[in-house]
């Protein structure tokens, strides 16, 4: 299971993009987004952070082992984040939106490399 916290709500427009990766996810692992952070974690820290270091295909196969994902709001992140492995999904800067839904891509990327199947592209 991967647990991916998420400051900041998604807008609908993205809900639906959302929904769809999740879809093509959960037949092969269990991926819990929470907005409203208790301070629970379970397994490895990520945190996407733009002063992190570039993530590879091989950070996202290591999440799959179970790990809490954190992606920060146009605010950045509370002071009671854990300390954790920061990682950067680009030089560029997204919107914590779109971030979420990168970050859901490549979670379904690497299930497909480590169960040898096909990237599907639908969207």
């Amino acid at each position: 299971m991967i647990r991916l916290v998420c400051f900041g709500r998604l807008r609908s427009e993205w809900k639906p993009v959302q929904d769809h990766y999740l879809s093509m996810i959960s037949p092969h692992l269990k991926v819990e987004i929470v907005e409203k952070w208790s301070g629970k974690t379970a397994g490895k820290i990520f945190i996407f952070d733009r002063d992190g270091r570039p993530a590879a295909g091989g950070d996202f196969e290591k999440m799959l082992s179970g790990a809490t994902l954190f992606i920060g709001s146009k605010e950045g992140f509370p002071e009671n984040v854990p300390a954790g492995e920061r990682l950067s999904l680009s030089h560029l800067t997204f919107s914590h939106q779109l971030a979420r839904i990168a970050v859901l891509e490549q979670i379904y990327r690497a299930v497909c490399r480590l169960k040898n199947l096909p990237f599907t592209r639908t969207l």
